[in-house]
């Protein structure tokens, strides 16, 4: 048997970018969505009603009409529930149905069963619903002014601000606001319950939590976890959508499964999902930094106000990673961090990639921009004195492992980017034009992985080597399009020596890997990988002893599926000893156990609330974006004409997937910065709710010029095969043409602090209509 050079890519190991595993599904139309899987027989569909109202109380609910429709099974409320009506997961505030009081417009109060959807839809509309409306709280300040919140008001602090800003060269005040986002998923909330015997109930759903979704519907339903079983194989996206707020639609649809005995399935429509599902926090922070004439930061107070909605959700989460991410790359002597979760009667706002980080971010990018401004210095000048050096403590306690990545990037962007030449070249085209505007915008990230709650950071896996030397592999962590299979396959496919297509990841199934964590906090492949890391190593340990009983050989080499030795450290590919297929057979006839199970726990994670000191995460990501935008001053439509990245994945495990994540993330950060405007009526209901009033970027808001490099060289001692979690931290670089189109307006004469995100074009055109009342315009 001849050794034949094969590329490792074909192979798919670690470090190399095979293709993606559920690619031709995907392109092909065979991939398995929640709504493609066979329809069992008997299946019922179900419709809920939503609030038509932000708050109110229910004073009756008259069904009955409803119940005499054609094709209508059953009419169920908060009273038909067997077991307790309440799914909150961190908090205990929220209900599966509005029992008493409705919270929020969506909220479901009933729900139909029926032999279609169209009957269902239609015995919606026979229900006689009687509302008696009370006054809402919709605003941050309403909420404020009432001491309404969803959870504590927590605090970080360090050194005294107050001792500096009564006495220092510079001090500056103002407010940072953004807007929410909608997820927009492609697949939107989708569940199927399908009743087994002796009252079990499997459950396919759309989710990334589905050890929630078991917990919260044997809740609802009073029944042993044992009897709900959970399986996932794919989402259509989730971006932390589909976290905690899966949760009501799967306990809905197993609730209508347990009363009519019967598969049931409830997928909601486009504008169903953006009606009654949450989405991004929107902030209002306040700020007061104190700076000399340098730019360096003497003391920074920041109070990061959030609307939460109408319950917890994962709002205080939410807020306290935004605290915790409040001073990005800075080194700040006297730091002052203040979060209040807001309750309003919105929608409750939910997980979102980046989870808090990009709205704690933003506040601090804004401020040195202004301090930029005021000092008229460059921000890029600003952001490298204060930048987090080797051996530097985070606020919050915390050592910052590799700090001098930081350093590392923003060095490598400013000269790959050409940052001071265009800088000269856009100040000539903004002195000779006036009808148009350049502006150049940096935004640096340090994003802390794991979560913060430490519980959550564990990983399990179930791995199955089979008599073929085909390998089975169970984990914790939800395929959703993020190709987290792909890097545990490859991962496994290395340890195991063998080919990718030897290596089938399962779906999420809660019979085989049980009490997981949900798949975000970009912490999927870190756990999970981890866990079937223990788990293949495991066999291996077993598997290398057989070779040492059969063959005398300690030091060998399991390499494209074939087990060589290894002599002096030279692998000898002229005399193999076996093959891994008929090694594990004879694994087999020896007895040797060739299934695992992998669990993995990240060590030194803890968070004191109470006092705002821990060590919250294990390690950091880093990494920068440049924009460079063009503004129309006469409509103000801006232009991302380009756009650079460096951004550091430490030893990536598949290239080209990470590529994808940090282009993905990028334009869904310049959406929530340009585009993405949700829109309230007066009275709290969603205006724009659907895809012709909401705008999320398309092929032709992403520049001709997109540079994308991973950072060369580094090496995550404490990371899975020594790489970096990537889906959140990219995010963040959207800020970047948010930061830009600031300094485009700041052009005129006058810095734009009322601008928010989003930048549409309506708020950039007011900005350019307030520089020029401002009077000392160059316009």
């Amino acid at each position: 048997m001849k050794h034949e050079e094969t590329s490792p890519s074909q192979w798919g190991q670690v470090g190399t970018s095979p293709w993606h595993l559920s690619g031709r599904g995907h392109v092909t139309g065979r991939s398995q969505f929640i709504d493609d899987l066979p329809k069992p027989r008997h299946l019922l569909y179900v419709k809920i009603l939503p609030s038509p109202l932000a708050k109110a109380k229910i004073v009756a609910i008259n069904s009955e009409k409803a119940k005499t429709m054609p094709g209508v099974v059953a009419v169920l409320t908060a009273a038909d529930i067997p077991g307790e009506n309440q799914i909150g997961g961190i908090i205990q505030d929220e209900v599966c149905l509005a029992p008493g009081h409705v919270q929020f417009v969506g909220e479901p109060i009933a729900l139909v069963v029926a032999e279609s959807n169209e009957q269902a839809a239609a015995a919606l509309r026979q229900i006689e619903l009687q509302l008696e409306e009370e006054s809402p709280v919709l605003t941050i300040a309403d909420a404020l002014e009432r001491n309404q919140f969803v959870g504590p008001v927590r605090k970080i602090e360090r050194g005294d601000v107050e001792n500096v800003f009564a006495d220092c060269p510079h001090y500056l005040t103002g407010v940072v606001r953004n807007e929410g986002q909608e997820h927009f998923y492609l697949e939107t909330q989708c569940v199927l319950a399908i009743p087994e015997d002796n009252g079990a109930i499997t459950i396919n759903c759309s989710s990334q939590n589905p050890n929630e979704i078991q917990r919260m519907v044997a809740n609802v339903l009073g029944v042993a976890q044992h009897q709900i079983t959970v399986d996932i194989k794919r989402l259509g996206g989730g971006f932390g959508g589909k976290e905690s707020q899966a949760t009501v639609w799967a306990c809905i649809a197993a609730l209508a499964a347990f009363h009519t005995g019967r598969p049931t399935e409830l997928c909601l429509t486009r504008d169903e999902d953006m009606l009654c599902t949450g989405k991004r926090h929107a902030f209002e922070s306040d700020y007061q930094v104190a700076f000399d004439d340098s730019g360096k930061i003497l003391a920074y107070a920041v109070e990061l106000n959030s609307n939460c909605g109408a319950v917890a959700d994962v709002s205080t989460s939410v807020l306290e990673r935004a605290m915790l991410h409040a001073e990005n790359c800075y080194d700040i002597e006297n730091i002052r961090i203040i979060g209040r979760p807001c309750q309003t009667n919105l929608h409750p706002a939910t997980a979102f990639r980046g989870f808090g980080g990009p709205q704690g971010i933003l506040v601090i990018e804004s401020v040195i921009q202004r301090i930029a401004d005021t000092l008229g210095l460059d921000p890029y000048d600003i952001k490298m004195k204060n930048r987090y050096r080797k051996g530097a403590i985070a606020p919050y306690g915390e050592a910052i492992l590799a700090a001098e990545q930081v350093e590392k990037v923003l060095v490598k962007l400013r000269k790959d980017s050409h940052w001071d030449e265009r800088k000269k070249q856009i100040a000539v085209f903004n002195d000779t034009n006036h009808y148009y505007k350049k502006g150049l915008g940096m935004t640096p990230v340090k994003f802390g992985i794991s979560f913060t709650a430490a519980h959550l950071n564990q990983g399990s896996a179930l791995v199955h080597v089979y008599l073929d030397g085909s390998v089975s592999i169970t984990h914790g962590a939800v395929e959703m399009g993020q190709e987290v299979n792909t890097k545990i396959a490859q991962i496994a496919a290395t340890n195991f020596g063998v080919s990718l297509a030897n290596i089938r990841i399962e779906s999420n199934n809660t019979k085989r890997v049980a009490n997981t964590s949900p798949t975000a906090a970009s912490s999927g492949c870190d756990l999970n990988g981890q866990a079937v890391e223990n788990a293949s190593l495991a066999i291996m340990k077993r598997l290398r002893a057989l070779v040492l009983k059969l063959y005398q050989k300690a030091d060998v080499s399991f390499e494209n599926g074939v087990i060589y030795p290894v002599n002096a450290g030279k692998t000898d590919y002229e005399k193999p000893l076996t093959t891994f297929k008929d090694l594990v057979r004879m694994a087999y006839f020896e007895r040797v156990d060739l299934s695992a199970h992998g669990f993995y726990a990240s060590p030194g994670i803890y968070f004191d609330r109470d006092t705002g000191q821990g060590n919250p995460f294990l390690y950091y990501a880093f990494g920068a974006a440049v924009c460079e935008v063009t503004v129309d001053l006469l409509t103000g439509q801006t232009t991302l004409e380009r756009a650079h990245i460096i951004h550091d994945c430490g030893s990536s495990i598949n290239p080209m997937v990470d590529v994808g994540q940090i282009e993905g993330a990028f334009a869904q950060g310049i959406g929530w910065a340009t585009t993405e405007e949700l829109v309230y009526s007066e009275s709290g209901k969603l205006l724009s709710s659907s895809p012709a009033t909401y705008k999320i970027p398309t092929i032709g808001d992403i520049p001709e010029e997109l540079n994308i490099e991973l950072l060369a060289g580094s090496f995550n001692t404490v990371g899975i095969k020594r790489s970096k979690a990537i889906g959140e931290p990219p995010f963040v670089y959207g800020e970047a043409m948010f930061l830009a189109i600031i300094d485009a307006l700041c052009s005129l004469g006058r810095y734009p602090e009322e601008l928010s995100i989003p930048a549409t074009p309506e708020k950039v055109w007011r900005a350019i209509v307030q520089s020029k009342k401002s009077g000392d315009s160059k316009a």
